[in-house]
């Protein structure tokens, strides 16, 4: 869809745009007035991957996708529930409605705004918000690490047990050992099966502290070991979280000003967009023609001008404009006469149909134009009247009290061609024709039936051939082509054809029915012409009409 195209669509039904548009401007106006006072309180959080006690980031990803992945812990409704906990009468739902979460693009900052009526609360859900996240933090991270230490724990706790166990061994065995080494230093009166007996027990009892012994020293190496893994896991493992709140939120002093003057301007914009796309979709169903490009598309001839509005063309009566052109007007008709000159025969009479698509279209004004234009040039015009709907050149130049058409026709051909130029012999009491104040121009009007079928298509021929003999140029006035046969009879024997189009209220299928009418041959001699007839329309007859 071309520029051209919307722009002649909105031109059109500006008044559409311009009724939305301040609709939408109203309605945004007393949206605007009904929104309630409310404040926003911000607090700021830095977040960042955890780190441990060497320094190491715990998140081993990316660390842009650890932001982005909170943001979803931010925006959860378990984070929005526990701090309306902390603020009796609200909930859930409430608190996330009022929290909007912020992230600044290619950073680690994260805004958590409040937007409430009562800005103490949005400054207190604000800094609770933060604070409640950055305790889950915490408590998450002390969760994380507690299982791995506890097993530790356990495992010196049973080796706390054991070691306990063998030194409670060894003390047994060195009270035997005592007990044997009192017997062996008896200095007399122990019977040898005593003194064998406690020699045994010595022996047994140190060679098992010397294995207790062993055991101990294994169960200390073990206990030292297993005390530095629970060391080393404990500084691995110690994760501290590297997310703070950087900025806490403050208590606003000043409500938001943005809705309240956005609304009326989003209103104003949306209803002139509305109106654009409204504008756009009706002249497309319509069927109507937009643009110039539409009416050459429909008719295969460019179009060559437009006859546009002017209150100085519409201030003019059909004599007046026959004397005097306006600019605009004269302009387009030296391009009209220029095409059809350049379509003549040396030598011949020039024919121009002047018809329009539909009605009214300006063929009238636009017909006297052409005579206009051609006068001037030296040639001798006939302006031939063949608008029988409203015979407005044949009223306005007083042509009803003449014969006109219906004496040329009731003259036999002897008598009409007594009339012929150059012929050297003029009957002067057969006037037919009527004199302008423009040297060269004659009108052959309808006469006394002015406003009443006085032509029929049988009679085009010999009308047309009588008319080319008195002049060099004819120009016909023939109405809207399909409103009688006798005009659609002169489109098919004139040299160029000036189609007027009333762009305003064509219809494309009229013109598709125009274009079959004429054929495709006669159409490569249609010179193409908008006009806008609601305001080029000529005065009201000057000269009574007949009975």
């Amino acid at each position: 869809m071309e520029l051209s195209y919307l722009f002649a669509a909105i031109r059109r039904r500006w008044w559409l745009v311009a009724l939305l548009s301040v609709l939408g401007l109203v309605g945004g106006y007393f949206a605007s007035g009904s929104k309630a006072v409310v404040y926003e309180s911000k607090a700021v959080l830095l977040i960042q991957p955890p780190q441990n006690a060497l320094g190491g980031t715990v998140f081993i990803a990316d660390p842009d996708r650890y932001v982005i992945g909170q943001l979803s812990v931010l925006n959860s409704s378990a984070l929005a529930e526990r701090v309306a906990s902390q603020f009796p009468g609200n909930t859930a739902v409430s608190i996330s409605d009022a929290i909007k979460v912020t992230h600044e693009p290619k950073t680690e900052i994260v805004t958590i705004g409040v937007t409430l009526a009562d800005p103490k609360q949005a400054e207190a859900i604000a800094n609770a918000f933060a604070n409640t996240y950055i305790e889950d933090l915490k408590k998450r991270a002390a969760e994380q690490q507690g299982p791995a230490v506890r097993a530790f724990e356990t495992k010196l706790a049973t080796i706390k047990t054991t070691v306990v166990d063998v030194e409670k061994k060894k003390e047994v065995n060195r009270q035997v050992i005592n007990q044997a080494n009192l017997v062996l230093a008896a200095p007399t009166g122990v019977a040898p099966a005593t003194i064998s007996e406690a020699r045994q027990r010595l022996d047994a009892a140190m060679d098992s502290n010397g294995q207790l012994e062993g055991d101990l020293q294994s169960l200390r190496a073990e206990q030292s070991q297993v005390l530095q893994n629970k060391s080393q896991l404990e500084q691995a493992a110690n994760v501290k979280v590297a997310s703070e709140v950087v900025q806490q939120a403050v208590i606003p002093t000043a409500p938001l000003p943005g809705k309240a003057k956005i609304l009326p301007i989003a209103g104003l914009l949306g209803g002139a967009m509305l109106g654009l796309a409204l504008s756009t979709l009706l002249a497309r169903i319509s069927g109507k023609a937009v643009d110039e490009q539409d009416i050459a598309d429909s008719l295969g001839q460019a179009v060559v001008g437009r006859l546009g509005r002017s209150a100085e063309l519409a201030g003019l009566s059909l004599p007046a404009l026959l004397e005097r052109l306006p600019k605009n007007v004269a302009q387009l008709a030296d391009q009209l006469c220029v095409r059809a000159e350049a379509r003549s025969t040396d030598g011949t009479c020039l024919t121009v149909l002047v018809t329009g698509s539909a009605r009214p279209s300006g063929t009238s004004t636009m017909a006297v134009a052409l005579a206009a234009r051609f006068a001037r040039t030296g040639l001798s015009v006939v302006l031939l009247d063949a608008d029988q709907a409203t015979a407005s050149i044949t009223r306005q130049f007083g042509a009803t009290d003449q014969g006109g058409i219906p004496a040329l026709l009731a003259r036999s051909s002897d008598s009409v061609g007594s009339a012929r130029r150059g012929s050297g012999v003029v009957d002067d009491t057969f006037a037919p024709y009527t004199a302008t104040t423009v040297s060269g121009v004659e009108i052959l009007g309808l006469g006394p039936n002015a406003g009443r079928t006085s032509l029929r298509r049988t009679d085009v021929g010999a009308v047309l051939q009588a008319a080319m003999q008195r002049a060099h140029v004819v120009v016909i006035d023939g109405g809207a082509l399909l409103d009688a046969a006798t005009t659609v009879q002169f489109a098919q024997q004139v040299d160029v054809v000036v189609l007027t189009v009333p762009m305003r209220d064509q219809h494309l299928g009229e013109l598709a029915v125009l274009a079959d009418q004429l054929g495709p041959q006669r159409l490569k001699s249609v010179l193409p012409v908008v006009t806008s007839p609601a305001r080029v329309a000529t005065r009201p007859s000057v000269a009574p009409r007949a009975a």
